[in-house]
């Protein structure tokens, strides 16, 4: 019997005798004759290995290995290797967009004055490999921007620099760090003040200051309540080995967002709201 289903069961079931915590060494080493699978068979890996320290370098990378959706709102585990697809068919996340990347956002006047949370997403792909750059504002008026690398192998490592332009020209705040690593860092810890990982902060007082007027005849879009916010991204450089990534990152016009959910003021609901075209849906 396997260790997930030892602890579920309390007697044997073919000798009903209660079951004991002593291991059988005889099953073990004829168990470890047999090929084994990747753990992750349930999200679709089909290896199996008789070489157990292969299968565990293998299930480190495995393509098919889970992480949470980077959708505050969804719970869902996503195979790694389809998170892109996921963003695209349920939350509305165009892209892949080119690098360097200068892009702007449109922001309703009203999650200043409701004090809501939101959240931007942006696509790209490089070398194969995807990065999400994201834009988030919290209650209490805190906004965070970092880029998420998704790549099958984990030792690979990027740096991004991510900047936000006044719209006069004038004003600029920037921030260059190391890509932070999809299945270490949940959207839910990012967006808190206390995060092990560095980002790009700023609050209201700089996005009310960057931002313009949107013009809703020139936009087609309902509201005069509404701003523009322009912002840069890209992907500077590779590093090769990952012990160069500082210890604060170990443990071990494009963009989209969530248009199924509405705006929130719970102080940990971020609704993702992606086009020009639903951004208004309050």
């Amino acid at each position: 019997m396997c260790n997930d289903c030892h602890g579920k069961v309390d007697k044997c079931p073919v000798c009903q005798s209660t079951m004991g915590s002593d291991r059988c060494l005889l099953a073990e080493q004829i168990l470890y004759q047999l090929p084994a699978r990747c753990k992750f068979f349930s999200y679709g890996c089909i290896i199996e290995l008789l070489d157990r320290e292969m299968l565990k370098i293998h299930q480190n990378e495995c393509p098919n290995r889970p992480i949470r959706c980077i959708s505050i709102f969804c719970t869902k585990d996503i195979a790694i290797e389809r998170l892109a697809e996921h963003l695209k068919d349920f939350h509305k996340c165009g892209g892949p967009e080119p690098l360097p990347h200068t892009g702007t956002i449109f922001i309703s006047e009203e999650i200043f004055k409701k004090d809501l949370c939101w959240c931007w997403m942006t696509y790209f792909c490089v070398d194969g490999k995807n990065f999400f750059g994201l834009i988030a504002r919290t209650v209490g008026g805190l906004w965070y921007a970092w880029v998420y690398l998704s790549s099958v192998r984990k030792e690979v490592a990027f740096k991004y620099q991510f900047a936000l332009s006044s719209h006069d020209g004038h004003g600029k705040i920037q921030f260059q760090g190391h890509c932070l690593p999809v299945d270490e860092f949940v959207v839910d810890e990012m967006t808190r003040i206390d995060a092990p990982a560095p980002r790009l902060i700023f609050d209201d007082s700089i996005v009310q200051s960057f931002s313009s007027k949107a013009n809703p005849e020139k936009l087609k879009v309902p509201g005069d309540g509404n701003l523009i916010l322009s912002y840069n991204v890209d992907i500077c450089a590779m590093i090769n080995d990952r012990g160069n990534i500082p210890d604060a990152i170990k443990h071990d016009y494009g963009g989209g967002g969530d248009n199924n959910v509405q705006y929130s003021n719970g102080p940990n609901e971020m609704p993702q709201h992606g086009s020009k075209l639903n951004m208004w849906k309050l």
